[in-house]
């Protein structure tokens, strides 16, 4: 039976609510047990310098011999949003540098302590909830200082020789003001997938709701438009780049910001095939009418429940 939920109804659920953030499912799949150590360290005083020097190098992997890094590319998005897909893809055809560690999904939020991981603010599906997360951030001056900071524990871990670094982490989607005032000259490019496909996907993460995970989405996105700047930021649907990534990013601005390569990687082998997994999430959500929300200015209709992804109404998506 189709239930019926305003997405502007719910004010605690869909705003930034200052309380506990509750304990994330575990993602057995990815074990990492040395940065999962790393990470308890970081938790005790006496120890942050020792998990600091911690070595989480991948084995196998040429690390560039003391990088310099001018500019930094962000890819943001949710957990499930297809941003690991465009990461990969954009680091084999354009010459930028990229992190690889033994770190989920080789992301930079778990290779520096100056800013929080994502899980210490409820992690997938809920730290864009949290009012703790946005206090971090205004008590962390962007400046010279903290991007060094950040900078000197990236470097260890950049494969490439470009000074262009790209970097990916969940977090980043509503980070991008302060990581335009931290980092001068940086450009985001935010991976967008319907958010009822992003929800079914993200429920073996969190014991969050369905309903919760949909208003998360709006949430995050919310913030993440308010501070989004065409000159430097752009947003890419999954659906789009799933259906011809070549058309979809040569509409976008990406490459008049970076050079191609001339000879391009070959992409990892998860991506080999590329294809649009919606169809399978969204056969296993619940009939739930959401209304209106953030998800119209990029295509998506939720108020019925077999509505799909559509033209894009408000939102210059790429470019």
């Amino acid at each position: 039976m189709e239930q019926g939920i305003g997405a502007f109804s719910v004010r605690k659920r869909q705003g930034i609510a200052d309380v506990a953030a509750p304990r994330p499912v575990p993602r057995r799949a990815i074990p990492h047990f040395k940065w999962r150590f790393v990470r308890l360290m970081r938790r005790v005083p006496m120890l942050k310098s020792l998990a600091a020097s911690a070595d989480l190098r991948s084995p196998g992997v040429t690390y560039a011999n003391d990088p310099r890094i001018d500019r930094v590319v962000f890819i943001c998005g949710l957990h499930r949003s297809g941003t690991t897909l465009i990461e990969d893809y954009v680091h084999a055809r354009f010459d930028v540098s990229a992190l690889r560690a033994d770190v989920p999904e080789n992301e930079g939020q778990h290779l520096q302590d100056v800013c929080s991981e994502e899980r210490r603010f409820g992690g997938p599906g809920r730290f864009a909830f949290s009012a703790a997360m946005y206090r971090e951030l205004a008590g962390l001056p962007p400046g010279a200082e903290t991007r060094e900071r950040i900078l000197a524990s990236w470097r260890r871990y950049v494969v490439g020789d470009s000074p262009t670094l790209l970097e990916k982490s969940p977090p980043n989607l509503t980070r991008i003001a302060w990581l335009r005032a931290t980092f001068p000259g940086a450009r985001f490019v935010v991976m967008v997938r319907d958010p009822r496909a992003v929800a079914e996907a993200t429920r073996k993460w969190t014991s969050a709701t369905f309903e919760e995970l949909v208003l998360h989405w709006h949430t995050a996105h919310a913030v993440a438009l308010a501070q989004a700047d065409p000159r430097d930021t752009c947003f890419i649907r999954y659906e789009d780049f799933c259906a011809d990534p070549d058309a979809t990013l040569a509409l976008s601005p990406v490459p008049r910001w970076l050079a191609p390569r001339p000879w391009p990687l070959t992409t990892s082998a998860r991506f080999a095939r590329l294809a649009d997994s919606n169809a399978r999430y969204l056969a296993k959500c619940p009939a739930v009418n959401f209304g209106r929300g953030i998800w119209d200015a990029f295509g998506y209709r939720l108020d019925a429940p077999e509505a799909g992804a559509g033209p894009v109404a408000a939102v210059q998506l790429a470019g």
